[in-house]
């Protein structure tokens, strides 16, 4: 089983909020300063795997 480009994508998203949560508690940024950032990660990983670099599959030719 080997990993593919979408696996680490997968794995941004929950990253990228729980960090926003990790900073807002440690460093203080309001919680919901510290979402939208967290927000934007997650929204610019999810933009690049599903309409900038298509799945093969759905490639046009």
């Amino acid at each position: 089983m080997s990993l593919t480009r979408y696996d680490p994508l997968l794995g941004i998203v929950p990253l990228a909020l729980l960090g926003s949560m990790v900073v807002h508690r440690f460093l203080g940024v309001p919680l919901e300063n510290a979402l939208i950032g967290g927000g934007t990660v997650a929204m610019l990983a999810l933009v690049d795997g599903l309409f900038l670099r298509l799945p093969n599959r759905f490639r046009s030719t």
